[in-house]
């Protein structure tokens, strides 16, 4: 765990990227990556981008949907940690440590104090697994959430970029109909349909076409047999029903 908070040389992780990139074969490129764990982006041509600090953790899949469903299905139920000592270990210590350091983290006004005590006890969860589990348990997940810190600093609170919002956006588009085909042109059509429509409903008290368009949506009065219900109310006509 040593060499866990070691930041990598941006220097060095380009040369590498480049390095990949002037390979001849793809077996050369794979030897590349199992030696360095780098391979070229073309975002590394933009002289300001820091790949390393600009990467962002998402807490939704990287705390909500990774270590808190892998801790229970992996550690628990198929680690055949069932047992009551196992389960008060990591009740008391490891599962309190991530739910406080969850709790801490969702807040929508958090401060340095705040985002230090849940790095501090992320740092225990994954101090306790490794003691009780062993360091070939510690998966990607579990550093990666040790960098949330940092993300915190540069992005603001958590809410403020978490895949929430976008997963929510999907779920939105996944409900308009289409053909199954051509999916992104049919979806752009059905938004492009919705942004005219509240472009004309927006300055609809401008537009004389529409407005007189919307006087025939207006009830009218009944004529003839039927304008005899107009005067009753409610309970006279439940007594038609």
């Amino acid at each position: 765990m040593e060499n866990w908070f070691t930041v990598r040389d941006v220097k060095e992780h380009k040369r590498n990227a480049a390095i990949w990139k002037q390979q001849n074969t793809e077996e050369d490129r794979r030897q590349h990556i199992s030696e360095t764990h780098v391979r070229w982006s073309e975002m590394l041509r933009l002289p300001y981008y820091d790949l390393i600090r600009h990467l962002v953790v998402d807490p939704m899949h990287n705390l909500f949907l990774g270590i808190a469903q892998w801790i229970i299905k992996k550690l628990w139920i198929e680690g055949n940690k069932i047992s009551k000592a196992d389960l008060e270990i990591m009740e008391r210590k490891a599962k309190g440590n991530f739910v406080r350091a969850c709790s801490l983290l969702v807040c929508r006004i958090i401060d340095n104090n705040m985002i230090t005590e849940a790095h501090k006890r992320l740092l225990k969860v994954a101090l306790l697994i490794e003691e009780h589990y062993g360091p070939e348990k510690i998966t990607p997940n579990l550093h990666l959430c040790l960098h949330i810190r940092e993300c915190y600093q540069d992005y603001s609170p958590l809410y403020s970029f978490w895949c929430f919002s976008f997963e929510r956006m999907n779920s939105v588009l996944g409900s308009f109909p289409n053909s199954h085909r051509q999916i992104e042109p049919e979806l752009l059509r059905i938004i492009m349909q919705n942004w005219r429509l509240d472009n004309i409903l927006s300055c609809q008290l401008n537009n004389e076409k529409l407005t007189e368009g919307l006087k025939l949506l207006k009830p009218r009065s009944t004529t003839g047999t039927l304008s005899a219900y107009d005067k009753l109310d409610y309970n006279e006509l439940f007594r038609f029903r």
